[in-house]
């Protein structure tokens, strides 16, 4: 069980860090932009290559402050499961030594158990 959940955060964490990521912040040249409709699709699409556009045009900025708005939700959504999945794996933990302290005071009563047992069977013997 250690095992998955080690493996499914390891998943998330490279999914968080896999994902693209705009080359910049945000332009020092405030932009308004429409906000984007309810059915807009949450994957934006790639900017153009340096050597299509001439210049930072309105409708450049404005697609990029809008792409940079879409990564940082989406990376807040990340970060929000990878606090989930760590506080799962933290939980898990805590149980599996709970449970393994409980398994080594069973075996210590057995081992004691067994070497009376050895120890009358000796006498009796």
């Amino acid at each position: 069980m250690r095992a998955r959940l080690t493996l499914a955060a390891l998943a998330l964490l490279f999914g968080l860090f896999a994902q693209p990521a705009a080359a910049g912040t945000s332009s020092s040249v405030p932009v308004s932009c429409p906000s984007p409709s309810a059915s807009a699709s949450p994957v934006a699409s790639p900017p153009p290559s340096p050597s299509a556009a001439p210049g930072n045009t309105a409708a450049d900025l404005c697609a990029r402050k809008q792409l940079i708005d879409q990564v940082r939700q989406k990376l807040s959504a990340n970060l929000a499961t990878a606090l989930v999945v760590q506080d799962q794996l933290t939980q898990s933990l805590t149980e599996n030594e709970s449970e393994q302290t409980a398994l080594r005071s069973e075996i210590t009563k057995t081992h004691e158990l067994v070497v009376a047992l050895d120890g009358e069977l000796r006498r009796i013997a």
